[in-house]
């Protein structure tokens, strides 16, 4: 029995999709008049459920930041710097 040709150039199977990363940015702490972390700006409650959302979940979190973002530095002007590594 002979093997199935290899695939042409191009058609190579795709490495499975990395998972969505994490906003987080090390500054955890929360704005108590939103309830945003002033780091990555999810709640409490997403940022405990994060290792248990499937990549759909994580970006429709990710689709809510950008304005989040703006809304804590109208708040509080710059926001914290994120922790180096």
């Amino acid at each position: 029995m002979k093997a199935p040709p290899a695939p042409p150039c191009g058609d190579t199977p795709a490495s499975p999709p990395a998972r969505v990363s994490s906003p987080c940015t090390g500054v955890c702490r929360m704005d108590a008049s939103t309830g945003w972390c002033l780091g990555c700006a999810r709640t409490i409650d997403e940022i405990a459920a994060w290792s248990t959302l499937d990549d759909a979940a994580r970006h429709a979190v990710w689709l809510q930041l950008p304005p989040r973002q703006a809304r804590l530095k109208t708040l509080h002007g710059a926001l914290p710097a994120p922790r180096k590594p």
